[in-house]
C-alpha cells in the first residue's frame, strides 16, 4: 500500500535519513478529516466501497474456480460425477471461506485509512498512475491528491492499464519499463 510507503519515507527523513525518491504506484492520498466524515455509513458503502472491492473479489474467484487442465482434456465420465460434485463442494465452502477473508482485510484496510492522518512530507514523490478519471488539469486530481501532502511538485507518469491488471500482461512490461526510466533519471 502507498500510505506505507509514504509514512515509512517521512519518518526516515524525520529521522534524518536521506530518501531520493518516493515511487508510489496508482495509489489515491490518504484521506483528509472532511473526506472521512463524508465517507461513513450505508451510503457510502453501495454507492463506493462494493463497486470497488467486487473487482478483487470477481478477479479472486474467477482465477480461484478456473478449470485445471486435467478436467478439460478428459472425456465426460458419469461415474466420476458425485466425485466432481464433491469436489465443486470444496471449492465452493473454501470461496467463501476466502471471501470471508478478503471481507476481513477489507474491514481492517478501511479502519486503518480512516485513523490515518498524514504529516507533510518534504522529498520526491513519483506517482505511477492509471488513466482512470482523469477529470480536468487540476494538480491535486493529477496527482491523485499526493500534492497536498508534499513540498515538491509531484512527478506523475501514465501507465497503461487499471489498477487491477497494473501487474499483468500486456500493462506490465510498460510499468517496468516505466519504472526503470523514473529511477535512472538524474536529479
Amino acid at each position: 500500500m502507498g500510505w506505507i510507503a509514504f509514512e515509512m519515507a517521512r519518518q526516515l527523513q524525520q529521522a534524518g535519513e536521506i530518501v531520493d525518491i518516493l515511487l508510489l504506484i496508482d495509489q489515491p492520498a490518504p484521506l483528509t478529516s472532511s473526506v472521512k466524515k463524508a465517507i461513513t455509513g450505508v451510503p457510502f458503502l453501495f454507492r463506493q466501497a462494493l463497486p470497488e472491492i467486487w473487482p478483487y473479489v470477481a478477479d479472486y474467484l474467477r482465477q480461484h474456480w478456473q478449470p485445471d487442465s486435467s478436467t478439460m482434456t478428459a472425456p465426460p465420465d458419469s461415474s466420476k460425477f458425485p466425485a466432481k460434485i464433491s469436489s465443486w463442494g470444496r471449492r465452493l465452502s473454501s470461496s467463501i471461506e476466502s471471501i470471508g477473508s478478503l471481507g476481513m482485510v477489507f474491514q481492517a484496510n478501511t479502519q486503518a485509512m480512516l485513523h490515518y492522518t498524514p504529516s507533510f512530507y518534504d522529498g520526491k514523490i513519483i506517482l505511477l498512475r492509471t488513466y482512470r478519471s482523469v477529470g480536468g488539469s487540476q494538480a491535486q486530481e493529477l496527482t491523485l491528491n499526493w500534492q497536498q501532502f508534499s513540498s515538491q511538485t509531484v512527478e506523475v507518469h501514465f501507465v497503461p492499464g487499471r489498477h487491477l491488471t497494473l501487474l499483468r500482461s500486456p500493462h506490465l512490461q510498460q510499468l517496468a519499463e516505466t519504472l526503470q526510466t523514473c529511477l535512472q533519471e538524474p536529479e
